[in-house]
Formats: structure tokens, C-alpha cells, sequence
């Protein structure tokens, strides 16, 4: 089959026409690839049929039979029974579906049915399967598909049935199959005993046995990881071909000054991190480097000892922060840091007055300012660099990749230094970052005191709340956190501005009680945070704008309502705006979820503080689908693979990439020119964006 013929619509395929293309659409599948690609959610075994006279009562059975009678008998108007009568040949069976009116239409005497499911005994003493899994039959011709095989079950959308998808990807599979390219190397293929990929295609819409899928699916797994990892290969090795400007340094020594000044020293963990970025600034090809590090692990001294050496280079550098009260809490302590060194700095955010803004844009076009500060106003159009030698991204994953690259197309091959401080689970780093260096600050610095979390159910608020103006009656701060900014009558939520108001004249009535939320104006904003900041307010009730920036030691208290509607990395953040000082802090997430997930993730955070054990069980209850989606990756989706469970898989397909993009290993010319299409139709632009 001719790539041509894969990117064919799936429109014109036999079976489909106008109307299911536009179901198959909403389904993302619209070309013959598409629909190959497209795979079953879950598998029946139809193997056996077992004739209704040989069933028993307790056993799992799967029977084919013809419908004599259909009832539907009402309770009460919400309560309701259909009755159906199956009958083989061999004798009767029957079949009850509980509050499911509808199925009374869809039943029709004559109709042959393949029911699966426990067979009982019924009060009239008959065997029975009460809801058991069905699928109306047609004509023998379809037996083959639907009957007597592992039968595939597919995602499906409303107006498509299970039994049409089947039939045109069955019919799909057996015309085309066998004429499918391979994209990998048959070396590659013989190497990991992998089978060609028409036979993986196969096996894994309509298995001849289970071992036969699973075969097929690490194959078609390992495909599309190897696809992505050698995107990634080439993304490393393209950057490591470019080459930076190497200016004369200066003889300032910002960088050892800054050093000296610092009230403490260096953690090891820090001091190992210093030097792998150091030994990558001096690199003739430019830096790549994601820095991990949890909550309060010393990241930012890191990023401004980095940018310092940029400064010593005769180089600008910029730091990036999503938000604006990020942003401004970097300008404050880097401000703070620098102060009397010879260092030019500038915070730069939206919304500045033009009187204001215009001089710093100028500074930083002319090379004037040395370091700027910034959120998304970085990137704009009319913001310009004269020598801009080094980015840093702060939790780079919540800037797009678009974003990311508009601010380093303003150089001509910059240093980047991303930063997270939401730990990324091991087994996702080699998908996402797979192109990045990687360092981990995984030692924190001394003094830090432990956090204690709580879990707390609805029943225990005013328990917390006790605890609350304890800390409050000591000197100390608090943060109150709510989920939403307004009350909304189709969420059972607490707002945060209905609930400032309850607090500041009821609970809280004796403090001094102030609201943050993320759409106020930005000087309202500041404001606020500034009076926190200095103790001018007891208590922040606020949203997750907290969530990052906010650095107040006198806080030791952060009470998250609504708790279990929170991620786990949003819960870690959140806690981890407390326990800066050097009194005892603790972190009350009070809720009574409803949800087993949500009374998990509270469980959870209410027993680590790991942020990286929390990120792995993130990635374990969310998959790898939520945990970071393609606006924060720029990677293409993966239709069959989960980094989570196939991370040994990963692992193969990476190493096997680098050894072609290497030059380790020979691969033919026409090998090669199929792994260039497909990287192409996969990447649509972006191998280029890979992690950038």
C-alpha cells in the first residue's frame, strides 16, 4: 500500500460514504491510516459459543440464540424491567435488563442475539443473566466477524454502532493488510523479534489468540515510540550542531560575587547542578537543560547564579515565569540578591503603563539592561534582545510550545535552562525531555522544617478553622484557598469571594482578611500581595494564583478547601507555599469526596511529601493523556502506548533511535526515506519544537 493510499479519505472507503465519515470524524479518523491506527478499547472472547441446554447455573457462558418474547414491566415511573427469551435450539434462556426502557425498542422476536454474562436461577426457577453484555446479529456472512473469534471492541460515538465500526475496519484490515509498508528497519524488527507491521495491524483488530495481541501491540507500541524518540534524537543532535556566540568575558565576576555574598552555602546537590550548567555554558553548542527540583530546593539562586555568568559573558538573560505574581516575586528577590552589584535589571509584564514599558523594551533592544524579568509580555512582537545569551523558563510546562519558541527566536541560539518545580515522573522525563539534559536537586536546604498535612472531612472545618486562629493569635499568616473565583449553582463549589466575605464577618471576623484571584486588576493584584507580604493582612483567602510565587515566611498556615478537587501536584504546590520560616507549619485539606479518586489523591498527599513519589501516582490515577497535554509537550498524541506501563518499551525505542541518528547503525536508503516521511507526517512542523 502506497502512502498515497494510507492518506486516502476515509470517506471513499467501501462501507463508509458521507454520513459515517462524519461519525468516524469526531472519532479522528479520517484517512485509511487513521482508521488502521485506530485501536480496539477492550477484546470479547466469542471463542466458544456454548449451546443454551449445556448451561449451568454459576457458570460465565456466551450463547446465540433467537428472540421468542420481549416485555418491559414498570415498578414505578423510574423503575422498570425488559424481559427477553432466547432460545437456540437446544433450549431457553432468560435474559432481564434493569431501568433500561429503551432496550424494549431495539428487541425484536426473530432477531438473533449473542448475549455473555453469569447465569442464575430466576424466582421461577429458569436460568437467567440479569444486564448481560449483547450484540444483535445479522446474516451468517457476519458470524465471521462478530462470532467465534477474539472480538474487538472500539471507542465509539453516538450514531455508530459497535457492529458497523467492526465491519468496515474488518473489511478494512483484510483488504489492505497485507500490502501495508514498514517503516522500521528489518533488522531493527528481527533484532527485538518483532512481527512486519501488517501482521501487527492484524492481530490487533481481530486476534487468532491472545499471544498472537500481545505481540502485536508491543509492535505497534515500539513503532510509535521509536517514531517519537527519534524525533527527539534529532532535535539533540540539531542543537548540539548549532553554535552560540562566544563574546569576550568581562572581568566583572558577577557570578563569584554573587557567590560570596550569599548568607548560606550551597547545598551538594546545588553545588553539583551549578557545575553541570557551568560546564554547559562553556559548551561551543548551547544548553538544554531541564532543572527539577521540588517545592523550596533552591532552584531560582541556581537560575540567577546562571544568568549571572550570562551577565559575565557580556551576554543579556531573561527569566520567564507564567504568571505575573511569579514574575514579580523573581524581580523582588533577584532585586534583593543583586543588590550593589553592577547588574542592570527590569521586570516586564503586561499591562504596564506605556511611560513605563517604553524605556525597558528600549533597554533591552539597546543591551542596556543586563537581566529582565518577565511573563508572556517577553515574547511579544515589539520585544527585542540586542544579545540575548541565555533563557530560563520557570515552570516551563505552563507555557505552550509556541510560546517558548517565539521568546527564543529573539536569539540567535540561546542558552535555555528550563525549570520545574512539579517533579516529572521518571517514567514520562525520556518522552517529554528525551532531547533535554536532565539535573535533579533532590536534597533540600538546611533549616527546612517538615510540613504537616491533614486530611480533614466537611464534618471537621470548623476544627481547622480552630487551628487557623491559633497560628493566627501566635503572629503568624494563613492562606485559605477555594477552587473557583465565583459561585456557580451547577457546581457544589466554595468560591473564593463569597467565602472572603463569610470569613471577614464571621469566622475570621477578628483579623484582617484579603483577597487574591487571578483575573483582578494587576495593581489591585500586587497590592494585595504586597500588604500580605509585609503583615499588613493576618489572613490571603485566594485561588490557585497562590499556587506559585507567593514567598512569605510568617505564613504557616494553608487550609485548601474542596480539597479533592485538586490535582496532587496542585495540592504539593499549594503546601508548599507555607513552611518557608523557621516555625512549624502545616497544610489542612479539608473535603469529603464523593469520588474514590478523590478520597485516593487526599490519601496520598496526606502521607508524602515526595514530590516526586506524588508526580508518579499523578501520572498512575490521571495517565499520561492529562498529566501534560500536546500544548505543554508539542509532542505528537500517542494513539497506543503509555509511557507509564511501557516505559521499558520506551526505553528500547530510544536507544535504538540514537544508534541510527548516530551513524551506529547502518540503515538502508529506502529505510530511510520512509522513517523521513513518517517523521514528517507525525512532527507536521515540529521536530523542530521537540521540547524547546
Amino acid at each position: 500500500m502506497t502512502a498515497a493510499r494510507l492518506d486516502q479519505t476515509i470517506h471513499d472507503i467501501k462501507g463508509v460514504g458521507p454520513a459515517r465519515a462524519r461519525l468516524l470524524a469526531r472519532l479522528g479518523v479520517r484517512t485509511v491510516r487513521d482508521a488502521l491506527w485506530y485501536c480496539p478499547r477492550a477484546y470479547k472472547d466469542r471463542r466458544t459459543i456454548t449451546p443454551i441446554g449445556e448451561c449451568h447455573e454459576g457458570d460465565e457462558a456466551t450463547a446465540i440464540g433467537a428472540i421468542t418474547s420481549v416485555r418491559r414491566k414498570r415498578f414505578t415511573w423510574r423503575r422498570s424491567v425488559v424481559t427477553v427469551r432466547l432460545d437456540d435450539g437446544t433450549g431457553e434462556l432468560s435474559l432481564a435488563w434493569f431501568n433500561q426502557p429503551y432496550l424494549r425498542e431495539q428487541f425484536k422476536r426473530g432477531d438473533r442475539l449473542v448475549v455473555a454474562g453469569a447465569l442464575r436461577r430466576n424466582s421461577k426457577d429458569e436460568l437467567q443473566i440479569v444486564q448481560p453484555e449483547w450484540e444483535l446479529l445479522g446474516d451468517d456472512e457476519e458470524d465471521a466477524i462478530h462470532l467465534r473469534r477474539i472480538v474487538p471492541v472500539y471507542p465509539l460515538t453516538e450514531g455508530l454502532p459497535q457492529k458497523v465500526l467492526r465491519r468496515i475496519l474488518f473489511t478494512l484490515v483484510r483488504d489492505e493488510a497485507d500490502a501495508l509498508p514498514d517503516v522500521l528497519p528489518p533488522a531493527l524488527l528481527e533484532r527485538h523479534a518483532l512481527p512486519r507491521f501488517a501482521d501487527a495491524v492484524r492481530e490487533t483488530h481481530f486476534p487468532k489468540n491472545f499471544e498472537a495481541l500481545a505481540a502485536a501491540r508491543r509492535r505497534l507500541v515500539f513503532e510509535e515510540f521509536f517514531v517519537l524518540q527519534l524525533g527527539v534524537a534529532i532535535r539533540r543532535r540539531t542543537v548540539r550542531g548549532l553554535a552560540k556566540p562566544r563574546p569576550p568575558r568581562r572581568a566583572d565576576g558577577l557570578a563569584r560575587r554573587f557567590l560570596d555574598r550569599l548568607p548560606f552555602e550551597f547545598t551538594a546537590a546545588q553545588k553539583r547542578v551549578a557545575a553541570e550548567i557551568a560546564r554547559d555554558l562553556e559548551q561551543p553548542y548551547p544548553m538544554n537543560r531541564l532543572l527539577e527540583g521540588d517545592v523550596g530546593s533552591g532552584k531560582t539562586v541556581l537560575a540567577i547564579h546562571a544568568m549571572l555568568r550570562a551577565c559575565d559573558a557580556g551576554l543579556q538573560a531573561a527569566i520567564m515565569a507564567p504568571t505575573e505574581v511569579l514574575a514579580r516575586q523573581h524581580a523582588a528577590r533577584i532585586a534583593a540578591y543583586l543588590d550593589g552589584l553592577p547588574v542592570r535589571t527590569a521586570l516586564l509584564v503586561g499591562g504596564l503603563p506605556t511611560a513605563t514599558r517604553r524605556p525597558i523594551v528600549e533597554g533591552m533592544a539597546s543591551g542596556e539592561i543586563d537581566l529582565t524579568v518577565g511573563t508572556h509580555a517577553l515574547f511579544q512582537q515589539r520585544v527585542a534582545f540586542g544579545n540575548l545569551g541565555l533563557v530560563v523558563i520557570d515552570e516551563q510546562h505552563k507555557f505552550g510550545v509556541m510560546q517558548r519558541l517565539r521568546l527564543l527566536n529573539k536569539a540567535a541560539h540561546p542558552d535555555v535552562l528550563a525549570m520545574s518545580a512539579t517533579p516529572i515522573p521518571r517514567t514520562l522525563s525520556i518522552t517529554l525531555y528525551g532531547d533535554m539534559d536532565v539535573s535533579v536537586l533532590d536534597e533540600m536546604p538546611p533549616g527546612r522544617r517538615p510540613i504537616e498535612t491533614r486530611w480533614l472531612r466537611n464534618s471537621q472545618l470548623q476544627k481547622a478553622f480552630a487551628l487557623v486562629r491559633r497560628e493566627l493569635d501566635a503572629g503568624r499568616q494563613a492562606y485559605v484557598v477555594y477552587p473557583v473565583i465565583e459561585e456557580n449553582p451547577d457546581l457544589e463549589l466554595k468560591a473564593a469571594k463569597a467565602m472572603h466575605a463569610t470569613l471577614s464577618n464571621d469566622v475570621l471576623r477578628a483579623y484582617r482578611v484579603g483577597l487574591l484571584y487571578g483575573p483582578m486588576p494587576a495593581e489591585e493584584k500586587h497590592a494585595v500581595m504586597q500588604r500580605f507580604a509585609r503583615g499588613e493582612l493576618n489572613v490571603l483567602v485566594s485561588t490557585t494564583v497562590v499556587e506559585v510565587g507567593l514567598d512569605v515566611p510568617n505564613a504557616t498556615v494553608m487550609l485548601v478547601e474542596n480539597a479533592g478537587r485538586f490535582g496532587l501536584a496542585q495540592l504539593h504546590q499549594l503546601r508548599g507555599r507555607v513552611g518557608r520560616g523557621t516555625h512549624p507549619s502545616c497544610c489542612l485539606l479539608v473535603d469529603t469526596p464523593r469520588t474514590d479518586a478523590g478520597r485516593e489523591r487526599l490519601r496520598i498527599i496526606e502521607s508524602t511529601s515526595d514530590g516526586f513519589q506524588l508526580a508518579d501516582e499523578d501520572l498512575r490515577m490521571r495517565g499520561c493523556g492529562e498529566f501534560f497535554g500536546t500544548r505543554q509537550s508539542g509532542l505528537p498524541g500517542l494513539r497506543i502506548g503509555d509511557p507509564l506501563s511501557d516505559v521499558e518499551l520506551m526505553r528500547l525505542a530510544r536507544d535504538e533511535a540514537r544508534k541510527i541518528v548516530d551513524g551506529e547503525v547502518e540503515i538502508t536508503d529506502e529505510v530511510r526515506s520512509r522513517l523521513r516521511a513518517e517523521l514528517r507526517r507525525r512532527f507536521s512542523g515540529r521536530l523542530s519544537l521537540v521540547s524547546t
